[in-house]
């Protein structure tokens, strides 16, 4: 899932509500569904633990569609495609342009379930050895 969400991207990496303007089009394997953001807000990240995140994160809404292969009695994906409360949190990656998902909160039948980034690691292409 974080895969579909390498179009967010910004030169600016104090948190640009921009990269919430845009529709994923998605195919699991199973079922095509888009999924719609639009901008809520920009909040700033406390680290927790010595290692984890402190910065901006800009909040998106997101908005399911279902499109093709789901069962539309499943009560599943009738929650997921009536509520409002689904937010992805995207933060910045360091010395790129891109916002990718640091938290994911979204309803279940019992409450909410989230997700939670706990690490990122950015590295470059290796180069290939002068030597055979």
């Amino acid at each position: 899932m974080s895969g579909a969400f390498l179009t967010a991207h910004s030169a600016n990496p104090n948190g640009d509500l921009n990269v919430c303007n845009q529709t994923l089009a998605v195919f699991d394997g199973k079922q095509r569904f888009d999924l719609v953001l639009t901008p809520k807000r920009v909040v700033s990240v406390q680290r927790t633990t010595p290692v984890g995140y402190a910065g901006p994160a800009v909040i998106c809404q997101v908005k399911f569609i279902p499109i093709a292969g789901y069962q539309p009695d499943n009560p599943g994906i009738q929650l997921m495609s009536q509520t409002n409360e689904i937010e992805v949190w995207l933060i910045p990656v360091r010395s790129t342009i891109l916002y990718v998902p640091y938290r994911i909160v979204l309803p279940t039948p019992v409450g909410y379930g989230s997700a939670l980034a706990t690490s990122i690691q950015v590295a470059g292409p290796s180069r290939a050895s002068a030597e055979p």
